[in-house]
């Protein structure tokens, strides 16, 4: 919430994929930012669905693509390559900044953690957001960090 309180102005626009983690929905009041929820993720297992992504961005006022890997509550586990490619093709394509909760990057069943940064063309316009709660057994601490360029 603090990365998108800095950055975002009153009648911005901010799309974030549904389910969502429910605290996005809470921060609205924090962020002058209208919430544009995209029903890009289809039951049963809640699958990237492209066609759904691509109501995303509307007009010049969306600022930012919201991205929080592993998605909670209800999402699958971390989103694969393609889905992450698609959303950077977005980014780039109606110059939108992609911010990111990688809070999980490291607590991994299989397969590995892929940063929206490091994908082409994205380093310049995504915020990195994280913890050290989740990866260092202090949840009760609440010690987050944002990278950007």
């Amino acid at each position: 919430m603090a990365t998108m309180c800095a950055i975002i102005n009153p009648r911005d626009e901010v799309v974030i994929f549904e389910p969502f983690y429910e605290k996005l929905r809470a921060g609205r009041c924090c962020c002058p930012a209208r919430r544009r929820a995209s029903s890009s993720c289809r039951e049963p297992d809640w699958s990237f669905d492209e066609k759904g992504a691509r109501e995303g961005p509307s007009n010049q006022r969306t600022k930012a693509i919201v991205i929080n890997t592993a998605e909670q509550p209800d999402r699958q586990g971390l989103p694969p390559r393609a889905e992450l490619e698609y959303i950077a093709k977005l980014c780039r394509k109606w110059n939108t900044l992609a911010i990111t909760d990688e809070v999980y990057e490291h607590i991994l069943y299989e397969g590995g953690h892929v940063s929206m940064a490091s994908l082409d063309g994205m380093a310049e316009r995504t915020i990195t957001t994280s913890s050290l709660s989740k990866t260092f057994c202090i949840t009760g601490w609440r010690l987050g960090y944002a990278i950007a360029p």
